[in-house]
C-alpha cells in the first residue's frame, strides 16, 4: 500500500468536498504496482506535459486499457467498489502526483 494518511478518506467525506479531495480520495487506492503501470504506459514526459488539469488531452481509451491494482480492503472500507471510470479516477490521481513531483 502506498497511501500513508493517518485517515482514511470515506465515499460519504469525499463527496461532502470532492473538489478539494479527488485527488487524495482516489490516491488512497493507488498501489506501488499500479504506479509503476501509470508511469510505464502514459509516461512521465507525457503526464508533465499535460496542458489540461485533469489530462483530458490524453486519450480516454488510453487510460481506461491500464491493467489495475488497487488496494481493495482500502477501497472496501471507505465505502467504494471498483468501476471503470473509478479506475482512471485513480490513474489520473497517480498522474496528478507525479506531475507535482509527490512521485
Amino acid at each position: 500500500m502506498v497511501h500513508k494518511m493517518s485517515h482514511l478518506i470515506t465515499r460519504s467525506e469525499y463527496m461532502q468536498n470532492s473538489k478539494e479531495l479527488h485527488v487524495e480520495y482516489y490516491f488512497q487506492f493507488a498501489t506501488p504496482v499500479f504506479i509503476s503501470i501509470v508511469r510505464n504506459v502514459i509516461g512521465e514526459e507525457r503526464i508533465k506535459s499535460s496542458k489540461n488539469e485533469y489530462f483530458n488531452d490524453i486519450a480516454l481509451h488510453i487510460w481506461d486499457k491500464l491493467q489495475i491494482v488497487y488496494n481493495r480492503k482500502q477501497m472496501e472500507l471507505a465505502g467504494d467498489y471498483l468501476t471503470l471510470s473509478v479506475k482512471v479516477c485513480i490513474a489520473k490521481a497517480i498522474a496528478a502526483k507525479i506531475r507535482i513531483g509527490q512521485l
